[in-house]
């Protein structure tokens, strides 16, 4: 089953560059080669669209918007139907009686119990399927696993990919909530999985810290804010809450990050847009001031791709003369990238660990 793979026309989109752009890797063959295609099922967190593609009859679910659009892309180019009946909203749309689910690991446990908690609570006689590279899964989350089920069996370590099948998963006791309050009173949870769920992340202090007074355009009248790569919502709800007249957007490719930020603007009865959507491909909002937190990771692949194209994607939606403020690592490479798409870059800020980048169109 796994030479199925070979024969699919697979691809990472939006591209990546050749050393990375392998669409999959021994644990999505490994899953393919133990698990019957025969049976109906369902697949969790396929990043490229090759369990997609290559069990085309399957239901799936996704929290990334940008994975959605690659399989999309991916059954498209193999021929294969794409039927958004396939695409699950949420985990808990599941069949009841489904046999069996493939999940690639995440890169967060709690996630991955959240997961198999949502699973479970619907179809508890289900064969779950887990597989990821070894060197990605802990020697504590396979006893958690092993203590936490009722039936667990793990294969041996094949290509360097493990795989484990449990049932009757009897649930994990992660929180679907956790939270944290900000110096400025708001009140901020986030589900399981989505960055800084549980306390403020340092980056967001320095920014915070330095863009209010330095910015031109976000306290003007009829500004227009968008916090790209939002997460729980900290930075789009904190400029609301400092100029309520501020018209924001908060954006986000994963879709847990998109719930939590609209139960925090409910919360904190701040009135903003939240959109689930990969970067800003395919909106068109001309923002007056967008303001990014990139991550630098896709699962377990560090990258700087995505935050290249956050960047780009924002030089064509600010107005002219609109400001792109940016906080990365100091260690990242951003201020060259961030040079071929502004005409002005400069470093506001820093600190040991960050830079803080302000950018004009």
């Amino acid at each position: 089953m796994a030479e199925c793979l070979t024969n699919l026309n697979l691809a990472c989109v939006p591209p990546l560059p050749d050393h990375v752009a392998r669409p999959w890797d021994a644990a999505d063959e490994y899953l393919l080669l133990e698990t019957d295609g025969d049976s109906p099922g369902l697949l969790v967190n396929d990043r490229f669209g090759a369990l997609f593609c290559a069990r085309p009859d399957w239901q799936a679910w996704t929290d990334s918007d940008s994975a959605r659009r690659s399989w999309q892309a991916n059954a498209t180019d193999n021929n294969l139907s794409w039927s958004p009946k396939r695409v699950l909203n949420h985990l808990s749309d599941l069949a009841p009686d489904t046999p069996q689910a493939l999940i690639k690991m995440p890169k967060s446990f709690d996630q991955l119990c959240y997961w198999l908690d949502q699973i479970a609570a619907v179809s508890p006689d289900a064969s779950l399927w887990l597989a990821g590279m070894a060197k990605h899964i802990p020697v504590s989350w396979l006893k958690y696993l092993q203590t936490n089920s009722g039936e667990y069996h793990q294969y041996p370590v094949r290509r360097k990919a493990r795989l484990i099948q449990i049932k009757h998963w009897q649930g994990s006791g992660v929180k679907r909530l956790s939270g944290y309050k900000t110096q400025s009173g708001l009140t901020l949870t986030g589900l399981p999985g989505v960055f800084a769920r549980e306390k403020q992340d340092i980056a967001s202090h320095l920014l915070l810290a330095n863009m209010p007074a330095a910015t031109n355009h976000a306290s003007k009248p009829g500004a227009h804010l968008i916090d790209l790569g939002c997460g729980n919502g900290l930075l789009a709800l904190s400029f609301k809450q400092l100029w309520p007249d501020l018209m924001v957007t908060a954006i986000d490719d994963s879709q847990c990050a998109a719930e939590s930020c609209r139960i925090n603007a409910g919360q904190n009865e701040l009135d903003i847009r939240v959109i689930h959507n990969d970067s800003l491909s395919g909106l068109s909002l001309n923002a007056d001031v967008i303001v990014c937190n990139p991550p630098f990771h896709d699962g377990h692949r560090q990258s700087t791709d995505i935050a290249v194209r956050m960047f780009r994607d924002s030089a064509e939606q600010l107005v002219s003369g609109g400001e792109l403020w940016v906080i990365a690592n100091r260690h990242l490479p951003y201020f060259a990238q961030l040079k071929r798409c502004f005409g002005r870059v400069k470093t506001v800020a820093s600190d040991p660990r960050f830079n803080l980048f302000l950018c004009i169109k």
